[in-house]
């Protein structure tokens, strides 16, 4: 067989195990998946093992022809520039991907098994894809939540006259990173509408947008995630039709609650009510104390909810809590905005003192 075939073998056989080795180290090195880091070792090695069936592999090095290669030059504007780690994965499977195929065709002159073996490795190459840009999905979340000081809920029930998009637009001007979305009354198509609206709000800032209960609204309009409470949806049904992408945080009322989360299917817990308050008259107040055993007890990331104002909000960060959830603090102030970014200033002001002491 002619031995520019063999160097279109070897030229793309090498690109491939490149391909592989720039995502194994990403597993390896930032998302420590141990599992898949040895599935993309032996894949690796799975590679080189097929091109043994259609010759060895220092015989097809020999083959190797870079100074006729009439493309060793070219340099696309897209190599050159790389958006976030999502693009680096897309950009290497992509390249496996499509190495492997030009392996499996060309293999097929050979030996017809080499084929089989690089079709099957392609097949597995993007499973892997789509889990990792799931996972570099969910941790860019993540990481933007427990960046998160100000979580601000729009309620329906505690607008005061003013609408949705106002209340949104106004905590987020004020510096709120997380906005969450809640009505028990709307109908699903205007909730739908709402939704979208806020979301893109949002999406300008980066700030995660949250739906209250309703997953079907929150699946339907691609939000950051969904909050349940004790008595909505199983948090483990709300992640097999969500996907592992998505922000579940859970609402937990007792220590005993928090503790009993399943940290694998739950993002983030809220504690609470820390005060009394009109959204959750039904749940006695648990007081600040409360916060540091959760703190002490619980791994996952928490925000603290219930009755925090203007006048607590210090007492609350001072107690060990990082991130702190409000409602009519911001929903009923004559300035939304400038009620939001007082409160925020006063999250950040206590957290630096705590931490200087």
């Amino acid at each position: 067989m002619s031995k520019k075939i063999l160097c279109i073998i070897d030229a793309n056989l090498n690109r491939a195990r490149e391909g592989i080795r720039v995502i194994e180290d990403l597993v390896r090195f930032y998302t420590c998946e141990k599992k898949l880091c040895a599935e993309l070792k032996e894949i690796r090695h799975s590679i080189s093992k097929a091109a043994n069936l259609i010759a060895p592999l220092s015989e097809l090095a020999k083959a190797r022809a870079y100074s006729i290669d009439v493309g060793k030059e070219a340099y696309t504007k897209s190599e050159g520039l790389r958006e976030g780690l999502g693009n680096i994965i897309s950009a290497n499977t992509i390249r496996v991907a499509e190495a492997l195929r030009v392996l499996e065709e060309f293999s097929k002159l050979y030996n017809p098994k080499a084929g089989k073996k690089f079709k099957e490795i392609r097949m597995k190459i993007y499973v892997i894809e789509q889990q990792l840009l799931h996972k570099i999905s969910k941790e860019r979340l993540m990481e933007n939540f427990k960046g998160a000081e100000l979580y601000a809920i729009i309620d329906s029930r505690f607008s005061f006259g003013k609408s949705y998009e106002s209340l949104a637009k106004a905590a987020i001007k004020g510096g709120a990173k997380i906005i969450q979305l809640r009505d028990k009354v709307l109908s699903t198509k205007k909730l739908i509408g709402i939704g979208i609206k806020i979301k893109e709000l949002c999406a300008k800032k980066s700030v995660l947008f949250i739906v209250n209960d309703r997953v079907d609204i929150a699946l339907a309009i691609d939000a950051d995630g969904v909050h349940l409470g004790q008595e909505d949806m199983p948090t483990k049904t709300a992640r097999k039709i969500l996907g592992p992408e998505k922000i579940i945080g859970y609402s937990t009322h007792s220590l005993q609650q928090a503790k009993a989360v399943d940290a694998s299917v739950v993002d983030y817990i809220s504690v609470g009510p820390i005060f009394a308050t009109q959204s959750k008259p039904q749940y006695k107040a648990v007081g600040l104390k409360f916060i540091k055993k959760v703190r002490k007890a619980v791994k996952l990331p928490f925000v603290a909810i219930g009755g925090i104002k203007p006048e607590n909000a210090k007492d609350v960060i001072r107690s060990g809590a990082g991130r702190v959830a409000v409602i009519t603090a911001i929903s009923e102030a004559k300035n939304p905005v400038a009620a939001t970014k007082g409160l925020l200033r006063k999250i950040r002001e206590t957290k630096k003192k705590r931490k200087n002491k």
